[in-house]
């Protein structure tokens, strides 16, 4: 692995998301939250063009993703869930749920689903898996619970497209587990029903998974941020436990499966480690030393 090109843009940037040509980043800051977007071009080498900037009256920025018509984030410290449009001029809409009894929302993960009707989200704070219906990106209805997850503390939730399941990573219960989507009468009912939950980690000592990936044959990796190792599943029915491997960085923050290769973003030992999948197990190929690398994504060279 080598570097090709550094924009350096300040600001705590903690995730990015692609769309066509286009790279969000955002800026995850105790006092505000801010995305950003670049243009990237390949042709005689790898450049930036920041396009667009836009601050939204929330905190802990740590989730970015892009839907159809909308760019989505979610603020662990201030518990909002907010949208954007893409070229990055105007707050679409923004949520935060009460804070009841003593619970506080921490909103860590947000994406929109393929039909662009819902938003999911999940919770940290709030132990669930929660929908927002959408129009064109925008706000169609009142949020819905479609999991509750007690003790599990979800970071993230992604789709694993071949068994047609949600996986929930539960940072606080170190858990990952597969739910399938029932929908009712139109948005009157919905629920997710739990079709396997698995440990993120056997390792003693306390972890604190996330970070995963779903790869096209259904294999979910995932970074154990405690036990500093990478893990798999392979997904059906029940979920098949494929192993665990030592990630020789510390911290992986953020996992990405590409082909046979897989990589990790270390954020505690600054660095990008890189895998090769052989089909049974990761074989570690190669690091590269980035400062506080939090988040790793694909991108095609053309």
């Amino acid at each position: 692995m080598r570097e090709e090109c550094r924009f350096q843009i300040g600001g705590n940037p903690s995730f990015l998301c692609k769309d066509g040509d286009t790279l969000y980043a955002g800026l995850e800051m105790p006092d505000r939250a801010v995305v950003l977007s670049f243009l990237v071009t390949v042709d005689g080498g790898v450049k930036l063009e920041k396009t667009g900037e836009l601050e939204v009256d929330a905190s802990g920025l740590c989730h970015v993703s892009a839907g159809r018509h909308a760019v989505y984030g979610c603020c662990y410290k201030s518990g909002h869930v907010f949208a954007v449009d893409k070229e990055l001029r105007h707050v679409l809409w923004k949520e935060c749920p009460d804070r009841k009894q003593g619970i506080s929302p921490h909103a860590h993960c947000g994406m929109e689903t393929d039909d662009g009707r819902f938003l999911v989200e999940a919770d940290l704070g709030m132990d669930g898996v929660y929908g927002f219906p959408l129009s064109d990106g925008r706000l169609a209805g009142d949020r819905v619970a479609l999991a509750k997850c007690p003790g599990a503390g979800p970071r993230q939730v992604l789709y694993e497209k071949s068994m047609g399941q949600f996986i929930v990573v539960g940072e606080q219960g170190n858990t990952v587990a597969g739910y399938e989507w029932t929908c009712g009468d139109g948005q009157s009912q919905t629920a997710w029903i739990e079709k396997w939950s698995i440990r993120a980690t056997n390792r003693p000592g306390t972890n604190y998974p996330g970070g995963a990936y779903s790869t096209e044959d259904g294999i979910i990796f995932w970074g154990n941020r405690g036990a500093d190792t990478i893990a798999a599943v392979k997904t059906g029915k029940t979920a098949a436990f494929l192993g665990e491997w030592a990630c020789r960085g510390s911290w992986p923050r953020s996992v990405l499966a590409s082909g046979r290769c897989v990589f990790a973003a270390c954020q505690k030992s600054g660095t990008l480690e890189s895998f090769i999948w052989n089909g049974r197990m990761l074989e570690q190929s190669d690091c590269l030393k980035l400062e506080e690398a939090a988040c790793v994504i694909a991108w095609q060279m053309e």
